[in-house]
């Protein structure tokens, strides 16, 4: 969450600001760790969440009529 903060505005502040500023506050981080999140490969929980995720946004979708399929109606337990 710190990493995907530092994301979000570093091309105002910069990393090493923020860092420095966030630890400055408490919330101790090292350049390196941010570094080390951006570069490292999406886990395969997080692929699979982002597989089934565009599979269940297809369900809400309305179709060419502007209809929604049956499935759309069903709540979380069934989907």
């Amino acid at each position: 969450m710190i990493c995907r903060f530092i994301a979000e505005h570093k091309a105002r502040f910069g990393v090493t600001s923020i860092c420095r500023e966030l630890s400055a506050h408490g919330c101790r981080i090292a350049l390196r760790t941010y570094y080390a999140w951006a570069v490292r490969a999406p886990s395969k929980r997080a692929l699979r969440d982002t597989t089934v995720t565009a599979v269940l946004a297809g369900y809400y979708e309305p179709d060419e009529h502007g209809r929604r399929l049956p499935e759309a109606l069903y709540g979380s337990v069934k989907m």
